[in-house]
């Protein structure tokens, strides 16, 4: 399953590079069977939809993961506006972050699928795994999920116990840097 991993980040901050996009695409890449890219509007301001177009053309997705941010709330809504209007109804949307993991109703925008809670590595890779094989995601701790009209929120996952068992972040996966 290809899955891309979108930092929305069009504050015109070129001094952010999101350490945990960079770790979750390294882990998808690394440690399973899937494959992830980065998507990043840092560079791509004035531009993020033809940025965002071509790179879901280019890349295929079956699945997008967003970092929520409390700071860029409003620019991932707009993403979510723009891919669900002009890109896909269908592709999986799935948010995660600091803000989600403090406030996971929040991450519930118009469009979200899913919100992982907390360590999202080991949890992306078991969410990734249940939409490639048709399967629920009753058992995969750390998320909430829509079923049906309901919100659905599985009980909490553990932190990781040694970061050293985390792949080397790997930066190529930027575009831009």
């Amino acid at each position: 399953m290809k899955t891309s991993i979108l930092s929305p980040n069009l504050s015109g901050d070129v001094s952010v590079v999101d350490c945990g996009v960079t770790n979750l695409a390294t882990y998808v890449n690394e440690r399973t069977e899937h494959s992830a890219t980065i998507w990043d509007y840092t560079f791509h301001s004035k531009n993020w939809q033809q940025y965002l177009k071509e790179k879901y053309y280019a890349d295929q997705p079956d699945v997008i993961g967003i970092t929520f941010t409390t700071l860029y709330k409003n620019y991932i809504e707009d993403s979510i506006a723009y891919i669900r209007g002009n890109l896909s109804k269908d592709i999986p949307i799935v948010v995660g972050g600091v803000h989600p993991t403090l406030h996971p109703e929040d991450g519930f925008m118009e469009g979200v699928n899913v919100v992982v809670v907390g360590e999202g590595e080991p949890a992306y890779h078991e969410l990734l795994d249940a939409i490639e094989g048709g399967n629920d995601f009753d058992s995969i701790k750390g998320i909430w999920y829509r079923k049906g009209d309901d919100l659905v929120s599985t009980p909490p996952r553990g932190w990781i116990a040694d970061i050293n068992d985390l792949p080397t972040p790997n930066y190529d996966l930027w575009d831009d840097i």
